[in-house]
Order: structure tokens, then sequence, then C-alpha cells
């Protein structure tokens, strides 16, 4: 009789103890909780405003070409894009405003410009608004110059050289033309061509790293693991003491 007391005894001991085990962990498991739903929604915001600056950003501009263009914005180096602006008439300066640049992604922006005349020049002044993207400079402006922008007589992306300049606005025979900045240079391709196409291209660099969805899941869960191994600690020393 004494030995199935001392069994039902550490039957109920026994019992009590995974009671006590499976209560604890509900109870750490009630604490971390709450820090993991925290952790997951702060890093859900980083994500989603990292996302909406960038979305917000947009390309706008000025230019003219001596004597016509077409203007495109596209994510391949070598690709038109899509066309943002036109104009037939080099004495007037054209504008665009508002192209939307998605987050993430990197763009060019290419100018096609056609002289059937006896001297040709391509002028303009862009600017970037929002955050998450810069041009070939690394700020968020940008005029025509021979260091940040390339030329070519084949296409986007093929065969691309440095442009030469013919001056700053104001040189002859274009003089001053208007809604463009002093510091903006007419360029063209080095041969100086007459009656021909040229292909004109700068770079536009994504700047804002948006987490991947992966990347995410996988620090929100390793910030969880790290405070239920730190909450357990704590409570064993609570214990102990």
């Amino acid at each position: 009789m004494i030995t199935g007391i001392r069994l039902l005894h550490e039957r109920n001991r026994s019992a009590l103890l995974h009671d006590s085990q499976t209560l604890e962990t509900m109870f750490t498991l009630r604490r971390t909780l709450p820090v993991a739903r925290r952790v997951s929604q702060t890093l859900a915001l980083l994500t989603v405003s990292a996302t909406v600056a960038s979305a917000q950003a947009s390309l706008s501009g000025a230019l003219m070409v001596d004597n016509s263009f077409r203007a495109y914005i596209s994510t391949s180096a070598t690709q038109n894009g899509v066309q943002i602006a036109q104009g037939n008439n080099w004495g007037t300066t054209y504008s665009f405003a508002d192209v939307a640049l998605a987050s993430g992604q990197d763009y060019w922006l290419h100018v096609t410009g056609v002289d059937v005349g006896v001297i040709a020049s391509f002028m303009g002044s862009f600017t970037l608004s929002g955050n998450g993207f810069a041009f070939s400079n690394g700020l968020q402006s940008l005029t025509t110059n021979t260091e940040d922008w390339l030329a070519s007589s084949q296409g986007f992306g093929i065969g691309e050289a440095t442009p030469m300049s013919w001056g700053q606005n104001g040189t002859s025979p274009w003089g001053m033309r208007p809604n463009l900045p002093t510091d903006a240079d007419f360029i063209w391709s080095a041969d100086r061509c007459t009656y021909c196409t040229r292909y004109f291209s700068t770079s536009i660099a994504s700047t804002v790293v948006v987490p991947e969805p992966g990347a995410v899941a996988l620090m929100a869960a390793g910030l969880l693991m790290l405070g239920a191994l730190v909450y357990r600690r704590r409570s064993s020393m609570l214990r102990k003491g």
C-alpha cells in the first residue's frame, strides 16, 4: 500500500511539473508575443517608409535641341523606354514635369537629337524631387555638360563617348535660351556632325535600399528568439535568487 501511495505521489509530482513547465511556456509566449508584434510593426513601418519616400520621387526638366528631339525615361541603358517629351523647334525650350520614379529602380534619361542644318546642339536642365534618387553627379540636379553625359552615333548604350561643348548658355549662334541656367552647356557628339541623329544618355541611380520581405521576416524571427532567450534567462536568475 505504501508503494502504491509513493507511485501516486510521483505521478502527481510529474503532472504538476509538466503543468508548471506548460504554464511557464505560455507565460513566456505571452510576454514575448507583444515584443514580436512591435518588432514586426517597426520593420514593416521602416519598409513602407522607404518605399513611400522613393515612390514619391519624380523627374522634371527643360531642354532644347537644334533641330528636334525625343526624350525618354528608361530602366535600360540600351532601350528607349517611355517617351516623356518631344520638340521640333530649336528656338523653343520644352519642359516636362512629375515623371514618377519607382522605388529601388535605376533609370536612364535618354535624348535623341536630330540635326537638319549646319550646326547642332543639345542643352538641358533636369531636377529630381523627393528622396531616393541621384543623377550621375551624385546630386538631384543636373545640366548638360561633358562630364555626366555620354553621346553615341549608333544608339543608346552603344559606342558611347564623351560629348563636346560649344559653350554655356548664351553662346552664339543660339544665344541665351530661356528657362535654362547659365551654366548649362550646348553639347553635341565630338564629331560635330550635321544632318545627323545622335543619342545622349545619363543615369539616375536609386539610393534607397528597401529590405526584401524575406529579410524582414528573418530579422523579426531572430529578434523574437533573442527576446525569448533574454526573458528565460532573466526568469531563471529570479528563481535561483
